[in-house]
């Protein structure tokens, strides 16, 4: 690490659950540990750590389907619809 300039740095819990529904956003389910990494990025950049411009690599190896409860500590549950086709337009706002 010191080699690289590298450095450390720490997330919250919060943090970590915030970065959870984040990276949902883009299509990656992942767990709260996988989660710190991004969480992390995120702080470095919140903090000027880091660059913005600067190349980075978040690597999220967990799914989020190893821990489903945490991660639906971090969502708004899932509504539940009739089954019927005006209830799910009403629910989409369509």
């Amino acid at each position: 690490m010191r080699e690289s300039g590298g450095f450390f740095i720490t997330v919250s819990d919060e943090q970590i659950l915030a970065a959870i529904p984040q990276l949902g956003s883009a299509g990656i389910f992942v767990e709260p540990a996988a989660a710190a990494a991004y969480a992390g990025l995120v702080k470095a950049l919140e903090t000027n750590q880091i660059d913005p411009s600067t190349p980075a690599l978040v690597l999220a190896t967990g799914s989020g389907l190893k821990d489903v409860k945490a991660a639906m500590q971090a969502v708004l549950p899932a509504p539940v619809i009739e089954p019927d086709l005006q209830k799910l337009k009403e629910v989409l706002g369509a």
